[in-house]
């Protein structure tokens, strides 16, 4: 007759997932309706936990939180999440009519408060002509400009 020897038994699977994460992972899903697990994983890894995004998609599965049916990708979604960092910048040309001559002008418009500010205005434009010009006016710009 052989004599096994007695070892400890192993813990089954992995240690579990503290409460205060799990709660964490509900919040995330639960608040912003559009982000799938790969973002919540994202998320969660910006703030120093790593989690495997079958552990995040086990999590809300067994809370009934079901995947976003679509994903927002509107431009309007995008624009209001950067609206602080936007600017654009383009150029407009107007004939004054006192002196007879076109005048070319170039402006930055701030996406977040609808701002306008002039870069410069000229009769001959060059190639570096809106990068070189310091700006004239940093006041919102109403009525016409020319």
């Amino acid at each position: 007759m052989v004599v096994k020897k007695w070892t400890q038994p192993r813990s089954p699977g992995r240690p579990p997932l503290h409460d205060e994460l799990v709660q964490l992972i509900v919040r995330l899903a639960t608040e912003n309706r559009t982000w799938g697990v790969v973002r919540i994983q994202g998320e969660l890894r910006r703030l120093g936990q790593r989690l495997g995004a079958g552990t995040i998609r086990r999590i809300l599965r067994g809370r009934r939180i079901p995947p976003p049916t679509t994903r927002d990708e509107q431009w309007r979604t995008f624009l209001q999440a950067h609206a602080e960092s936007i600017l654009a910048m383009d150029f407009f040309h107007g004939d004054c009519a006192y002196f007879l001559t076109r005048l070319y002008v170039a402006f930055v418009i701030e996406h977040r408060t609808r701002r306008v500010h002039l870069l410069g205005v000229t009769r001959h434009p060059t190639s570096a002509w809106p990068g070189t010009s310091p700006p004239i006016s940093s006041r919102p710009v109403t009525g016409s400009v020319v």
